[in-house]
């Protein structure tokens, strides 16, 4: 019997165009076809958990409407399916045991009352399960959970979005910081406004291109000035503030924010025969200083760089 409907299936399926059959491997195009596990007499819908329709009384209805409501059929629930949940669940289990694959699954299936939830696994993942807690059911809490879904499925009238959890990125972390502006944009904002004022004042108004960054210590070089870091218990260093502002992460900037408030940053004019000491805050005795500025908050009515 099974040969004799291949047969025929083969010679249904060699009569089709080659264009027909490329169709049966769109998955569009066949969830137009007829499910063959269904009665073609009913008209099915989505699963509610009940198992039939009752109907309700209302007030009586006249007119059109009531000529309608006596022509239309009523809806009835789609016959269950006939997978075997438990008969797969078997069959994956096998395999687990055939490949030496450990692990642990739940799987939550319709049920003639409803839902109802298969576990099972390797026996790694069985005592990995055996560690939670003994008022921790993991299992039926995603029976619960898919419950849940299905019924606020049903209120909506289309499947519900699954809550989605999104991950911050370490640069987008705030650490507790009392120097913190609020964000990052305006982190880049002050450090830029303050340090470009500082160097316009140390350079006695001839800098007015804001920070160096990158080129900061090459830069200062040129304009004869020097870094100085005060001891702090940040362990805030030169290198700290060689950059560009504007690749800064929040972390960054408000470890800037922080030597500024406190006055750790600290530029000084140099004497030409000191210049290779530029930068270097362990020989800070050598240096030859004639103007020291402060870097830190722009005074009112002063404008930085």
């Amino acid at each position: 019997m099974v040969q004799q409907r291949s047969s025929k299936c083969g010679v249904l399926w060699r009569s089709l165009e080659k264009q027909t059959q490329a169709k049966f491997k769109d998955a569009e195009f066949l969830s137009t076809l007829p499910n063959p596990f269904l009665d073609k007499t009913e008209d099915p819908i989505i699963e509610s958990g009940l198992a039939d329709n009752h109907a309700t009384e209302s007030a009586p209805v006249y007119g059109r409407k009531a000529l309608a409501s006596r022509t239309q059929k009523g809806r009835k629930v789609a016959r269950p399916s006939l997978f075997d949940a438990v008969r797969w669940g078997s069959k994956i289990k096998t395999d687990q045991n055939s490949h030496l694959v450990e692990g642990f699954m739940v799987l939550v299936y319709p049920h003639k009352k409803g839902r109802a939830v298969l576990t099972g696994g390797s026996p790694m993942g069985k005592r990995f399960m055996d560690m939670f807690p003994n008022n921790a059911n993991p299992t039926n809490d995603f029976l619960d959970f898919v419950k849940g879904h299905i019924a606020l499925s049903n209120v909506l009238g289309c499947h519900a979005p699954l809550p989605t959890k999104t991950r911050k990125t370490i640069k987008d972390t705030v650490a507790p910081c009392p120097d913190y502006k609020g964000s990052l944009e305006k982190n880049i904002d002050a450090v830029c406004k303050q340090l470009g004022y500082a160097i316009y004042k140390a350079s006695g108004g001839t800098w007015l291109n804001g920070w160096p960054g990158a080129n900061t210590l090459k830069q200062m070089e040129k304009l004869k000035l020097a870094i100085r870091i005060k001891p702090n218990n940040k362990k805030f260093h030169v290198k700290d503030i060689c950059k560009r502002p504007s690749d800064l992460g929040i972390g960054q900037s408000n470890q800037i924010l922080t030597a500024l408030a406190n006055g750790w940053i600290e530029l000084v004019s140099t004497n030409p025969e000191n210049v290779e000491n530029l930068g270097d805050t362990s020989v800070q005795g050598t240096i030859g200083t004639s103007h020291v500025v402060v870097a830190g908050p722009v005074p009112p009515g002063e404008s930085g760089a």
